[in-house]
């Protein structure tokens, strides 16, 4: 449903109304993370009639000093309510992560590196209950010339590391051979049943992150070594 277009006189009063109820959605969402996901469809489905609402009455509004100045005070609490959900929420995810794999909070960040012409990245996203999810992709001459979907996952019989490249399915997995610990932001992950890479070898010193890659090529032994900068 398109929303009403306000007077000249009525503008203020419906954008706060309006506002007021974009905040209470906000809210309502907020807590459907933590109790359910009913009191967001109510609102959700009061919506278009309080929009188209807000037009009617925006006019009584503005000529109604006590009228303004409730709505005014309400928006002010609903806005600071919200504010301080959305504030509780940044700080959360910010914050050290609720994990299993909280191990490898020093491996999330955007990394870079460009090299004779090609920029190289790799992002991964802060750990979640048994899982991290990251990607990578090279670009060249404006071109994306490889790209990969990659997940750090927690399952029964230990830590895999997950790679699709170019979004292959199905992925390969790497089992965890040796972790990382409080005092050492290092980790290797091993296939010894796969060619190249057998292994994989993560490290991170200080705003460098480094992998290092390494199996068989056509038999024989090869290696590859990595390293990125952390983005501004």
């Amino acid at each position: 449903m398109p929303y009403r277009k306000c007077s000249k006189a009525a503008r203020t009063p419906c954008c706060v109304a309006r506002a007021t109820w974009k905040c209470i959605l906000i809210s309502a969402l907020h807590w459907s993370e933590h109790f359910g996901k009913e009191t967001p469809r109510v609102i959700i489905s009061s919506i278009p009639r309080r929009l188209e609402r807000a037009g009617t009455v925006g006019a009584r509004i503005s000529e109604d000093s006590n009228l303004r100045s409730s709505v005014c005070s309400i928006c002010l609490v609903v806005i600071a309510a919200c504010w301080g959900c959305a504030t509780t929420s940044v700080e959360h995810v910010d914050g050290p992560s609720s994990s299993v794999l909280s191990g490898f909070d020093w491996l999330v960040g955007s990394w870079i590196e460009e090299r004779e012409g090609t920029t190289k990245e790799e992002i991964w996203i802060v750990p979640r209950s048994d899982a991290m999810f990251g990607i990578a992709r090279d670009v060249a001459n404006g071109k994306t010339v490889f790209f990969e979907y990659l997940r750090i996952e927690h399952r029964p019989e230990g830590v895999f590391y997950i790679a699709s490249p170019k979004g292959r399915y199905p992925p390969t997995a790497f089992k965890m051979i040796e972790p990382p610990t409080s005092t050492r932001t290092r980790a290797v992950f091993e296939n010894p049943d796969h060619d190249f890479p057998k292994q994989i070898t993560y490290w991170r010193e200080g705003d460098t992150l480094y992998a290092r890659i390494a199996g068989d090529r056509k038999g024989v032994r090869s290696q590859q070594d990595l390293a990125w900068r952390l983005a501004d």
